[in-house]
């Protein structure tokens, strides 16, 4: 999360006590701290697992993994999804799992700063805007150079790829469903992680491959020049700033336009579908409108949701509606 990889000001990359000015630190997207492992707790956790830092223990572990996910794609259909795919039950469990995966990844982050030198900060549970999300504070990674701060972004991927490796290979020992649904889960986690469009672990890494400060607020500034909007003193973004500038707002467009013309008009469908049900006198054990009151309401904040992030896409993203707030430096 961004108030996590950006300590109070953003520094130079290098050395630490750089006589760069540094900017105040950003308002944070993270409304909500529930520390599960003070800073303490962190570092003697992640002290032990410091070994799996060195390359031929992490060689080791990602070839396992992968060769354990290979083996499931090759098994396929033994794996005990079948005709009971959607037995909510398994689905709760497989959740459980994911989310320990989860909290897992947010270790490997730890661990990696602690393979450093550098003791992390806390580790727990958070709102980032209206989503729950586990949290690793790793700001300290900012006094590390570029090559070793990669590997702080990329150690929340390694260690939940290991999990998932666990996963897989029991997949194939023993097939499950409900190991089957949470393996689903964390290997879709680890590919939406990756995204570099979104501000997660991809975004980070994208960040310090480029070595720019701001990717996000650079390739706006890039989206902004396209419509002769330049940012007055502004330096000439580099070519792969350019190019992610545009793969960027292509993503959210593209993002934009299916929510709103594909996932929005079905969500409200179904939601006034609940609604309908939801209206009915209860009958029986009234199950069913009970069931209905929880669609309609779940539908109902995804609904809320998306049309947050609709609105504050059409200004933010682009950056070409209204008059742009100015950085105090």
């Amino acid at each position: 999360m961004e108030d996590l990889f950006v300590p109070a000001g953003l520094v130079t990359f290098g050395s630490v006590g750089s006589e760069t000015p540094v900017r105040p630190r950003p308002r944070s997207r993270l409304w909500l701290r529930i520390p599960l492992l003070g800073g303490k707790a962190a570092t003697a956790i992640a002290g032990p697992l410091s070994p799996l830092y060195r390359r031929a223990v992490a060689g080791t572990l990602i070839a396992l993994s992968l060769a354990a996910h290979a083996a499931v794609l090759l098994k396929g259909p033994g794996l005990g999804l079948g005709a009971e795919w959607l037995r909510p039950q398994d689905w709760i469990l497989a959740g459980l799992l994911y989310c320990g995966s989860t909290l897992w990844h947010e270790l490997g982050h730890a661990t990696a700063l602690g393979a450093f030198g550098l003791s992390p900060g806390s580790v727990g549970f958070g709102m980032y805007r209206f989503f729950p999300v586990f949290y690793s504070d790793v700001s300290r990674s900012w006094h590390l150079p570029r090559r070793k701060r990669i590997v702080v972004d990329l150690g929340g991927i390694y260690f939940q790829l290991a999990f998932a490796g666990a996963l897989a290979a029991w997949c194939v020992a023993r097939p499950d469903p409900v190991v089957s649904r949470a393996l689903f889960l964390v290997d879709m986690g680890l590919l939406l992680n990756l995204n570099p469009f979104l501000r997660m672990d991809g975004y980070w890494l994208a960040q310090d491959l480029t070595g720019v400060r701001d990717l996000r607020g650079s390739s706006r500034s890039v989206i902004r020049s396209l419509f002769g909007r330049k940012d007055p003193g502004g330096e000439a973004p580099s070519r792969g700033v350019r190019i992610y500038g545009v793969a960027s707002a292509l993503y959210f467009a593209g993002l934009l336009a299916w929510a709103a013309l594909g996932l929005a008009p079905h969500l409200i469908r179904e939601v006034v579908d609940a609604a309908l049900r939801a209206a009915r006198p209860l009958s029986g054990d009234g199950t069913a409108s009970w069931t209905a009151l929880g669609q309609l309401a779940l539908g109902g904040l995804v609904l809320a949701g998306l049309g947050f992030l609709f609105a504050r896409g059409l200004i933010h993203v682009p950056g070409l509606f209204g008059r742009r707030r100015e950085r105090t430096p």
